[in-house]
């Protein structure tokens, strides 16, 4: 099992988890956090019973931090194969699947998230896992100013990823925003393992066209700023067909070829077949709006 967290600087923490709330005596090896993922990490948890309610707190230099977290593990067919019954190990789950968390109040369920109220009383402790089928966020703060997340983190320059990338900066604040704001979507995640798939406002809103060959919308180039944030976020929870990062850097172009340069990469030694196609970002502020007032479909 995966442990989330966000530190206020970058470091380690660690997770203290147990099958008795007031015995949690098992302890995970550290998660780092680095500021170029927002302060965010991942700590693993091992020796697992299955089909056990566990129990867990984040520590962080010794002392725990944020509201302590249960989680049931699944059954496994070793624990329930009999012999003559139950030869392969079968067994039932539990599931719960939604979509489209829409925390604003002008065109969605608003701020207090009625749907999680509900889940958080019926259905937390019944299922195994959950499943965030698209849009667990809307755009929200996109515009948030590189310079304030870097005052605010108290550091001198920027990491590469903000260097390359500015507007990543208010996507990872709108993921912040919901989970402060989204009080019982925040307590669902501390009891239900999830995995999450991503749609279209987790980039921006009727992206498009993010495959095809020249293309240039504003919208449609936003795809792995997006994305990055979403790893950083969410994505980390699931099993991923290939395990490569996300790549960005910054290059030049001459008019009249067909050749980009950037001083700072091997192309050679990217896995391209399992990759997807490049992207020229905008570069500009409003990016990641949902905003049909800065769209542009000249050059496509």
């Amino acid at each position: 099992m995966a442990v989330w967290a966000r530190t206020s600087d970058p470091g380690e923490f660690s997770v203290h988890y147990g099958v008795d709330a007031d015995q949690m005596n098992q302890i995970s090896q550290p998660g780092k956090t680095t500021l170029d993922h927002d302060n965010t990490g991942v700590a693993w948890l091992e020796n697992l019973k299955s089909d056990t309610r566990y129990h867990y707190q984040v520590w962080v230099n010794g002392r725990p931090h944020g509201w302590p977290g249960s989680f049931r593990t699944l059954p496994s067919a070793g624990d329930t194969r009999n012999a003559e019954y139950n030869p392969d190990g079968l067994f039932n789950f539990r599931f719960q699947i939604g979509s489209c968390a829409n925390q604003n109040p002008l065109h969605g369920g608003g701020h207090r998230e009625t749907t999680y109220e509900h889940l958080n009383r019926d259905w937390a402790d019944k299922v195994h896992f959950h499943i965030m089928n698209g849009d667990w966020l809307y755009e929200e703060l996109r515009d948030y100013p590189p310079e304030a997340w870097r005052l605010t983190q108290g550091v001198k320059e920027y990491p590469p990823v903000v260097q390359v990338m500015p507007t990543i900066v208010g996507v990872w604040e709108n993921y912040k925003l919901y989970l402060d704001r989204g009080i019982d979507l925040a307590k669902w995640h501390r009891h239900v393992p999830s995995y999450f798939t991503f749609d279209d406002h987790e980039l921006v809103n009727d992206i498009w066209g993010s495959s095809e060959a020249g293309k240039r919308h504003r919208r449609t180039v936003f795809r792995d700023i997006g994305t990055h944030a979403w790893f950083d976020y969410l994505g980390w929870s699931n099993p991923m067909e290939h395990d490569h990062p996300l790549h960005y850097g910054r290059a030049k172009m001459k008019s009249g070829s067909n050749l980009l340069v950037d001083p700072n990469t091997d192309f050679t030694k990217l896995p391209l077949k399992e990759m997807l196609n490049l992207h020229v970002h905008w570069g500009t502020p409003e990016a990641g709006l949902n905003d049909i007032a800065y769209d542009n479909d000249e050059g496509n």
